[in-house]
């Protein structure tokens, strides 16, 4: 399991730095949510939404196919929900045709933003599996009703789950400032990313993180691109996009705004976090604080890297760091 989900992990990477290695714009390999397998525990809801954030999409681009793992022919729709749990597309009625994995194709390509979780809405009883492991999985109430697109969804509970469905499709590399199909950009390039989810306890609470993030040099400056997904036991969250990047062998530095938040009060703030690899490449520890955007911003442009104030905390969980060792060619480490 560990196994596979590293190597995930890397073909994930993989697939978005084949956007970046080309001239202009080209089509990447993006994904969200995870395996159609079998697994061991059903919902008792029914009449609800179930959103798994997992793995996010991890750039903008288009959804061409969806899998499920069906334990029962209970209808159900798929639907995509921003940053703020504001609904943007919902499938039509899917009927599973059998037990077991099962494909679904869209009448048409779906259009989606990096940092988009996927979620279903159960007509009845669920009929996809899930297991307690992983990151937050939100859920609304028990016979809450079908949402509508634009719907901003009321979530009354998470708990760590992996639901047994996934989308994939493509995506054009975005740049710095999240635009798509950027023109080639002298002196940019793109020279590692990391990616993973994360546990830990700090101040005797219970904490998760799930992100991606990619180093670009640009002029000599360390810049770069990404999202950092924060939850914990209280059912406090916040979403940050990536701006700023620094990977070393082992350590993973990143900074960028929050964009959406249970507390308004952590709005407005950046994130400034260190995550370190241990010997096995699995997550090993993490510091991390709220900065204001130009202390962030300096610590990147005078590489004056300190720990963060907060931590370091130990961890567990995965993660993997992609390096570009020369000219198109780039290794996954460990």
């Amino acid at each position: 399991m560990k196994k596979a989900f590293a190597w995930a992990l890397c073909l994930a990477i993989l697939g978005l730095f084949a956007a970046s290695g080309s001239k202009g714009a080209s089509a990447a390999a993006i994904s969200v949510g995870n395996d159609p397998n079998s697994r061991s525990q059903v919902d008792s809801y029914k009449n609800f939404v179930v959103l798994d954030t997992n793995h996010p999409i991890q750039a903008d681009g288009h959804l061409t196919g969806f899998s499920y793992y069906a334990t029962s022919t209970s209808p159900f729709r798929f639907l995509l929900v921003d940053g703020n749990n504001v609904v943007k597309w919902m499938s039509d009625q899917i009927t599973p045709p059998q037990l077991g994995a099962n494909n679904f194709t869209p009448a048409a390509q779906i259009g989606v933003k990096q940092g988009w979780d996927l979620g279903v809405y159960f007509t009845a009883t669920s009929s996809i599996p899930f297991e307690v492991s992983g990151a937050s999985a939100f859920y609304t109430d028990n016979n809450s009703g079908q949402p509508s697109a634009d719907n901003t969804l009321n979530f009354v509970g998470s708990s760590s789950r992996t639901y047994s469905f996934g989308a994939t499709g493509t995506a054009t590399q975005p740049d710095n400032n999240g635009n798509t199909n950027p023109p080639p950009a002298t002196g940019k390039k793109t020279i590692s990313a990391a990616m993973g989810w994360i546990r830990y306890t700090a101040g005797n609470l219970n904490r998760q993180a799930n992100f991606f993030a990619a180093q670009r040099i640009a002029n000599g400056t360390s810049t770069g691109y990404g999202f950092f997904k924060y939850s914990d036991a209280d059912h406090n969250w916040y979403k940050a996009k990536i701006n700023y990047v620094k990977i070393s062998e082992n350590d993973i530095y990143l900074a960028g705004p929050v964009t959406a938040a249970s507390q308004s009060a952590w709005m407005n703030n950046w994130i400034y976090v260190k995550i370190r690899q241990n010997k096995k490449g699995h997550a090993g520890q993490i510091w991390g604080s709220f900065v204001d955007s130009a202390t962030a911003i300096s610590r990147f442009n005078n590489n004056d890297l300190t720990d963060p104030s907060d931590g370091p905390f130990k961890t567990k969980g995965n993660i993997k760091i992609l390096k570009k060792t020369h000219k198109n060619h780039w290794n996954c480490w460990r």
